[in-house]
């Protein structure tokens, strides 16, 4: 990073990554602005995989995202095993007794494990949500999963959510 960057005078920043004059702003502005952020996106607290426990939280979502950042063929390989086992766990986790379960999850484990060999990590969180069908006016739970596979130099620690956005699955 060169020096001319680390002067950069931050209100100026702002008002260049918020597309507005400096002089607007201010200490209110600012609150303003992540009171907005606040009302329109969620923060999901992501948890690093470092056991087979951490997967037993995607066992119980409905639905879930999956995100591989690294290009690289051999972990969007192993990734794919990984999206893969997390679906047929989700599919099967209700027939499943608890130590099938258990099973199941080490067995998706080794997949976590192998990508940490491969220099990535594993991120997971859930966040329930509630659903309205508007014609309906029918409310109903909904529980939300969220994995990211990143460079081990780099873990995720949280999701943010867009709640205007439709979802995605």
């Amino acid at each position: 990073m060169d020096l001319d960057t680390l002067r950069a005078d931050p209100q100026e920043f702002l008002a260049r990554l918020l597309n507005v004059d400096p002089s607007s702003v201010t200490p209110e502005f600012i609150e303003a602005k992540l009171d907005e952020a606040r009302e329109r996106c969620s923060v999901v607290p992501l948890t690093t995989v470092t056991c087979s426990a951490h997967l037993d939280q995607v066992a119980r979502v409905q639905a879930f995202t999956f995100n591989c950042e690294p290009s690289d063929d051999t972990i969007q390989d192993a990734a794919a095993e990984l999206q893969q086992g997390l679906l047929d766990i989700i599919d099967l986790a209700g027939d499943l007794s608890p130590p099938e379960l258990r099973r199941c999850l080490t067995g998706v484990f080794e997949v976590v494990e192998h990508l940490a060999a491969l220099g990535a990590v594993v991120s997971v969180g859930v966040e329930e949500c509630k659903i309205q069908a508007t014609p309906l006016q029918v409310t109903t739970r909904w529980v939300a999963g969220f994995v990211v596979v990143s460079p081990k130099d780099a873990p995720k620690k949280f999701a943010i959510v867009d709640k205007t956005q439709p979802l995605g699955w």
